[in-house]
Formats: C-alpha cells, structure tokens, sequence
C-alpha cells in the first residue's frame, strides 16, 4: 500500500510539473535571428478556438492543410531597407515583404514594413508583446501609420488589447505542446483620409487567438476572426508553424525561397528565379486581384539551388497579379506588373 501511494504520488508530482503554468519572457520567445518558421494555412471549417482557462487541452492534430509559407528572420543590419527604420535590430521577411522591429528585455515592437516599393514607418510604434507575460497578463497599446496613395495621405491607427486567457496543452500535426500559453488579443482599426468633398472614415475588428510556449520563439498557432462589416465576428483564416529540421550543421534553409521576377514591370514574357534546396517537382500559379487563377504550370524535376522559369504574360490583361512557386509544401509569393 505505501509503495502503491508513493508511486501515485510520483506521478501525480510529475503529471504536475509536465503542466506547470507557462511564463514567456525575452529569452525564450523573443524572435533571434537565424530563425525560420514553416507556416501551414489550414481549412477552417468545424475549426473552433476552445475554452479559455487552466489546464485546457486543443486538440489541432486533424486539420486539413491547403497552403503555406515561410518566415525569415535577420539581423536588421543584414536586410536592404534597414536605414528606413532607424532603432530596429531585427526584421523578419515572408516571401514578399520585410518587417522591422525592435527586440528587448522588457518586450517585442514593430517598427513598420517596407512593402509596395515603400517604406511604411510607424508614426507611433505597435508593441507586440511586453514581458513577462503569464496566464491573466494584459497589455495594450495603439499603433498609427501614415501612407501616401494618389496623391492622398491615408492614416491607419490600431487599439490593441491582449490578455493571456488560457494555457494548457496544444497539439498539433507537427508534435504536442504541454506547456501553451494562449493570447487573445481584441484589434480596433481606423482607417481615415482628408479628401476634399468626400471625407473617409472606416472603422472594423478583429480579434486573434495565438498560442505560445517557452522556447519558440513564435507563435505555434494562430486564429484570426474578423467582423467585415457583418457585425458579428467569424473565423476567417487559421495557419500553424513549425521549425524546418537542421541539417548536420545545423544549417536552415527553406525549400523555396528568394523569389524574384524579372522584367517587372514586364510586356509579353517574364522570368522568375527561385532557391530551391531540394529537387523536385515545383508548381508555379499565377492569380489575379481577385484570386483568380489565370496560368499555371508545374516544373519537373528542378535542381538544387537557383533555377529560372519563363512566364509567358502575352494573353494576360494589364494589371498586378500575385506568383506563387510551391514545392513540398513550402512556397515563395511575388508580385508581377503586366504593362503591355
């Protein structure tokens, strides 16, 4: 009987510590860089975000996967747009933009982006996380920036309020996490411009759902609800990350990746050249503005390293379409101009 209880006890202190409340500080969540990570876009059907609380269990093993991408991280100095945001020591890239911030002991704050040619510099910066963060942490913060389109200044501010509602264990098709801390966060965006005789004001919400454990340093899921315009709130798109396993050197490099096209603007045909670390079959799709799927075709057998691909524009109309190159899950996104 006292070897039956002192086994109990046994297990009971180490089912305890297995799920001991998590704390996400700086240095264990904090992006380094160097930093690589998988993102899964998953079907959101029947996809719920599960109670909030302690000791919850989320249970994400059977999504259904049906797109992905990737994310970089650099050290701000290694990156092309690093002057335009003076103070930031790390940015990350995802196939198509940069993103700058600032990393500390204290927290994580986003500096901007360099997208559409531009740099998009936060008039007042949007903190991303200020730790120590624990279960019933809150934060909140407001972001503002200002973009010239057309000859129009449009100004975007964010109220952001994240409360750390819940943890417990995460499990999901890349492994199972005892240890997860999930944020809600509630974002409030107002959009406005000074145009003569037709002043614009827009205002929507979303909130987010993301899960976090100590020791990666981003989020391992993520659900993001949005209102647009219907007043009630719907989950509009759910993505999932993993780290990329390292080589025997421990080197990390996606499958795809550093995609570029060339001429762009381009007339009748372009060319795009890409990273590939594996060989293999890559599918290349074209889409417009709309999503739209107006050209695609699939690369057999590409080798390791750069490759280049013709695209042929010839029968497209003018505009701005989205180029996707996918192989074993991994894809690279570029923008084309099409100007016949």
């Amino acid at each position: 009987m006292l070897k039956h209880t002192l086994l109990s006890m046994i297990a009971a202190a180490t089912v305890s510590a297995t799920l001991a409340q998590p704390t996400l500080t700086a240095a264990t969540n904090n992006p380094v860089a160097g930093d690589v990570f998988y993102g899964y876009w998953v079907d959101t059907n029947g996809l719920v975000k599960g109670p909030s609380g302690a000791g919850v269990t989320w249970d994400f093993t059977t999504v259904v996967r049906n797109d992905s991408d990737t994310t970089t991280f650099f050290n701000c100095a290694a990156t092309p747009y690093c002057s335009s945001f003076p103070g930031s020591n790390i940015a990350y890239h995802n196939g198509r933009d940069y993103t700058y911030g600032v990393t500390s002991a204290t927290g994580y704050t986003i500096l901007g982006a360099y997208a559409d040619g531009a740099a998009k510099v936060f008039t007042n910066p949007m903190v991303y996380a200020k730790y120590p963060i624990t279960m019933g942490t809150t934060f909140s913060d407001t972001g503002a920036v200002s973009i010239p389109v057309s000859g129009v200044t449009l100004y975007m501010t964010t109220h952001s309020t994240s409360v750390a509602d819940a943890w417990g264990t995460l499990k999901l098709p890349t492994g199972t996490y005892t240890n997860a801390l999930r944020i809600h966060t509630i974002n409030i965006r107002k959009d406005s411009a000074a145009i003569p005789g037709m002043p614009y004001v827009q205002e929507s919400q979303t909130e987010t759902y993301s899960w976090y454990a100590p020791g990666f340093h981003y989020s391992l899921m993520v659900l993001n609800y949005d209102t647009s315009g219907s007043g009630s709130l719907y989950l509009s798109d759910a993505q999932y990350f993993k780290k990329p396993a390292t080589t025997s050197v421990g080197y990390v490099q996606p499958l795809v990746t550093t995609l570029s096209i060339f001429p762009n603007p381009a007339v009748d045909r372009a060319t795009m050249r890409f990273n590939a670390s594996e060989a293999g079959n890559v599918s290349i799709m074209v889409t417009d503005m709309s999503g739209r799927e107006v050209y695609a075709y699939e690369i057999r057998k590409v080798a390791i390293g750069y490759n280049e691909a013709p695209i042929d524009i010839s029968s497209l109309p003018n505009g701005v379409y989205t180029v996707r190159v996918a192989c074993a899950g991994v894809s690279g996104v570029s923008r084309l101009v099409v100007a016949h």
